[in-house]
């Protein structure tokens, strides 16, 4: 629960010291402020379980141990709100290139490849292409290159050549 949402639910409560790290998706750390014990009701169902306060802005989220304890009716649980729309609204406005039609690249970020210290280049040679699958072939390839996702080079230690599927 957010600082916020804590504040205006219970504004004369104490939160109890927590060790519990949480962090998002992609990594960053999610400053815990505190916990307390709720008494949380959904339907006939009724627990006291431990709520965690963060940081943060953004909605309210329901954690797994909550869902462990309760069963859901999965046809009414949802949430649209006006301000998640224009919230998108204003990201989208604020950040065209991400939401642009076609795929997207990832420029300026280095990437490393783990390896076995003795490991040797291998390089095999292209298989043949079946004649009937040729022209679609070089198709998918020029898009693929004309998109950005490929690029031709002249030489290469490694190498392993193609596998065309048909898509039916």
């Amino acid at each position: 629960m957010s600082k916020a949402s804590f504040d205006s639910l219970f504004p004369n409560k104490q939160l109890q010291p927590q060790s519990t790290r949480l962090r998002t998706y992609t990594g960053e750390e999610i400053p815990v402020l505190g916990s307390m014990n709720v008494d949380v009701k959904y339907g006939k169902q009724s627990k006291r379980l431990p709520l965690s306060v963060v940081d943060t802005g953004g909605p309210n989220l329901i954690g797994r141990n909550w869902l462990q304890k309760f069963k859901l009716n999965w046809n009414e649980v949802y949430l649209t709100t006006t301000d998640s729309l224009n919230s998108c609204d204003t990201l989208i406005g604020k950040y065209p290139e991400l939401f642009k039609e076609g795929l997207g690249t990832n420029k300026g970020v280095k990437g490393k490849i783990y390896m076995k210290e003795n490991a040797s280049p291998k390089f095999y040679k292209p298989r043949q292409v079946p004649y009937a699958l040729k022209a679609k072939v070089d198709t998918e390839l020029m898009r693929l290159q004309n998109e950005g996702i490929i690029e031709p080079v002249q030489f290469a230690d490694w190498a392993t050549p193609i596998v065309p599927v048909l898509k039916i």
